[in-house]
């Protein structure tokens, strides 16, 4: 006759029980040796935390499961790079092209520049800045003002980049549109300003939102921006942060033709037809004329950038930009930027 059958989770009358780990008879996390104890030594409580040489800490890790946020059109390396091949496309005659016409098949035309991508992988301190804890306060300041060097001139580096891009679709020699719905924000925006006509839908809203990080705009909009609406505009838009709808851009002459809601692609096609009609010479002497390239203050802008991208308050709204996965990461806490 078969021995009864112990209860579930029991072990059966007469058998030692190894652990006590529970149902899966695993040794207490006390008994085990973890990967890590073995793999590597366990922290020195006395070091001091490895931070970023620039931002105050790294992001905080995400959970495990969750996917990071999409970024809608982010003009990141990647991004950038493909701009670079089609403005060298364009400067090489554009293959006959009359029109190029800019549109996204996203719910949004595009939110700016990828600060996530440049910021998600932060670079590796130069060797002064991990020397500089041995050598006293004064090698320290120093190196931290070496990283700010260095970090100004790879912003000024990507700067010039873009700038050569966007200056090269402000100035092409063939008409170029921009159809936009949804939203045109910072790097985005100033992507539409090179355009020749903004077609927009009721969707499409306008906005400058570095100001929110301590920052001014870095991809030449401020003097697109000004060369199409007066100063009054541009200071409002800057200065308050706030969004411009599109019935109020088109009032402005911002946008040159507004369109019932998903109907900005097909009026730009209409319209990048009726300008292709006409010869390349005279339509790039009419864009000479009606469309001068603010150059002078297209440097000023970046000088500007350059000059507030290392500050302490504006690296510590960007450190919050990365960890936020809101919707508005960009919005800074109350009182968090200085004067």
């Amino acid at each position: 006759m078969a021995p009864p059958r112990a209860p579930p989770g029991r072990y059966p009358a007469g058998r030692p029980r190894r652990h006590l780990g529970g149902r899966s008879g695993r040794p207490p996390r006390s008994d085990r040796l973890t990967r890590q104890s073995i793999s590597r030594p366990p922290p020195d409580p006395r070091a001091p935390p490895r931070r970023h040489p620039l931002l105050a800490a790294h992001p905080r890790p995400r959970p495990r499961g969750r996917a990071p946020p999409r970024p809608l059109n982010g003009i990141g390396t990647t991004t950038l790079s493909e701009l670079e091949a089609l403005a060298d496309v364009v400067r090489a005659g554009a293959g006959g092209a009359r029109a190029l016409l800019w549109q996204s098949a996203r719910p949004g035309f595009c939110a700016g520049a990828d600060l996530r991508e440049a910021l998600r992988r932060p670079p590796r301190p130069p060797r002064p800045l991990r020397a500089a804890d041995r050598l006293g306060p004064l090698a320290a300041r120093a190196a931290r003002r070496l990283g700010r060097h260095l970090v100004r001139r790879q912003v000024r580096a990507f700067l010039d980049r873009i700038h050569a891009v966007y200056d090269t679709f402000d100035q092409a020699p063939l008409v170029t549109i921009a159809a936009v719905h949804g939203v045109a924000f910072g790097g985005g925006f100033e992507l539409a300003l090179t355009a020749d006509q903004i077609v927009a839908d009721r969707t499409a809203r306008f906005a400058f939102p570095e100001l929110r990080l301590g920052l001014v705009p870095g991809f030449g909009g401020v003097p697109r921006l000004q060369r199409e609406v007066g100063s009054a505009v541009v200071r409002d838009l800057l200065l308050s942060g706030r969004s411009l709808g599109a019935a109020r851009a088109h009032e402005l002459g911002l946008v040159a033709q507004l369109v019932p809601k998903g109907e900005a692609l097909p009026a730009a096609r209409r319209l990048a037809a009726q300008a292709a009609r006409f010869a390349r010479p005279a339509t790039a002497a009419a864009k000479q004329l009606a469309k001068p390239l603010p150059r002078a203050a297209l440097d000023a802008e970046k000088a500007a950038f350059c000059a507030l991208v290392t500050r302490p308050e504006v690296l510590d709204a960007l450190r919050r930009f990365v960890e936020d996965e809101g919707v508005r990461p960009y919005l800074p806490a109350e009182g968090a930027l200085h004067a």
